[in-house]
């Protein structure tokens, strides 16, 4: 390019020789074209440029081993994880909770409450259902499983009598976006035929709970379809057959949990792990764990005997993320002192840990005579 002006830009020079004067010659702009490919660019040619706003990370609830620390003044807690802290506080009015990376939820009466990973909280009042309590959230957070009645229930007023369906509990699953819901469990004709500790599944496929078998009179856990409903496994006694009878000291058959795999369930008072396609046994440890217990120093607290005299250790579990292991608390004493215990085992039998020392329980004839964990680990 410079090459092929070089012929015009000599013309240009004997034109201002000849004149005398460069000043009254017009400057052409070609030379300064070529003066800028010759120079060094200068600094006002260096290109700006505009930093790209990032999204700040949405908060979310650290995974780890999540436990409530009872209350003094009425079931429920604070919501504390396990060898860590939490960004906000979580105060719950429940007996139970469940916890996913966005939310913790809990049930007062007609109302699920939500209290967000950023601090915000929801109140999603459930039109039709009345004490929902124990809550399992589906693995999208898009629904729920709740123990509730559609008997109408009025905080602080006089209750009804138990009748042929008053505040008699069965299973529902609740959309938190629509607030309907569909029942999963038969509607209870007496406290015998409740059906209570419903799960959802991590897979978000089945949904699970317990009710009694009336006419073998027994414990089960049904797994029913997360869409359709419809039944597809009961478990019965040490499998699909048998009928599981509450024994003194045999542990309270009431709580159980699933694995993040969706692959087993855990009855947390025995110990026992099933697989949660086939009802099949595959691990017993709970001797394991009286054997640890025994190991630590510890007892089983023997002044309330639990629902059906069935005993207080263990009482409440929850399988590891990857299902190694599984933690749960019962209730023990040491030198006098009584409190709720924490451990873990491995699903093997092997390595007992107190992850915990006993904490109090400030009611421990509501928690401890029914059975109910004032703790509710839940791992994620």
């Amino acid at each position: 390019m410079i090459a092929a002006r070089a012929p015009w830009i000599a013309a240009v020079a004997l034109l201002v020789a000849a004149c005398g004067s460069p000043s009254t010659v017009p400057t052409p702009s070609a030379p300064a074209v070529v003066t800028t490919q010759a120079a060094a660019p200068t600094p006002s040619s260096t290109p700006v440029t505009t930093p790209i706003a990032t999204a700040t990370p949405a908060p979310k609830f650290p995974p780890g081993l999540y436990v409530m620390r009872p209350s003094s003044e009425a079931p429920g807690g604070q919501i504390e994880l396990i060898g860590g802290t939490l960004a906000q506080s979580v105060q719950i009015k429940s007996i139970a909770f469940d916890v996913s990376a966005d939310a913790v939820v809990w049930g007062e009466n007609d109302t699920l409450v939500v209290a967000r990973a950023d601090g915000k909280m929801e109140r999603i009042v459930i039109k039709g259902l009345y004490s929902m309590g124990r809550p399992s959230l589906s693995p999208d957070g898009q629904r729920v499983i709740v123990q509730a009645t559609e008997e109408v229930v009025v905080p602080g007023a006089t209750q009804a009598p138990q009748g042929a369906v008053a505040h008699l509990d069965t299973a529902y699953v609740v959309d938190l976006k629509t607030g309907t819901w569909r029942r999963v469990g038969p509607v209870p004709t007496s406290p015998s035929t409740q059906s209570e500790m419903p799960v959802f599944f991590p897979s978000g496929d089945r949904v699970a709970y317990w009710l009694p078998d009336t006419e073998q009179r027994c414990l089960v856990i049904k797994v029913h379809d997360a869409t359709t409903l419809a039944e597809v496994l009961t478990i019965r006694d040490r499998g699909t057959t048998g009928c599981y009878v509450p024994k003194p000291g045999g542990g309270a058959r009431f709580h159980f949990a699933v694995s993040r795999d969706s692959s087993r369930i855990v009855i947390s008072a025995q110990l026992q792990i099933y697989d949660a396609k086939t009802g099949a046994l595959v691990a017993d440890v709970r001797q394991a764990a009286l054997d640890g217990l025994a190991a630590a120093g510890y007892k089983i607290d023997t002044r309330f005997p639990g629902a059906q005299n069935r005993g207080l250790y263990p009482i409440a579990a929850s399988f590891s993320p990857d299902g190694k292991q599984i933690a749960f608390d019962g209730s023990v004493e040491k030198d006098g002192a009584y409190g709720m215990i924490l451990c873990r085992i491995n699903v093997d039998g092997s390595g007992f840990t107190v992850l915990r020392a006993p904490v109090p329980v400030p009611m421990p004839q509501f928690s401890n005579n029914l059975s109910v964990s004032p703790l509710w680990p839940q791992w994620r």
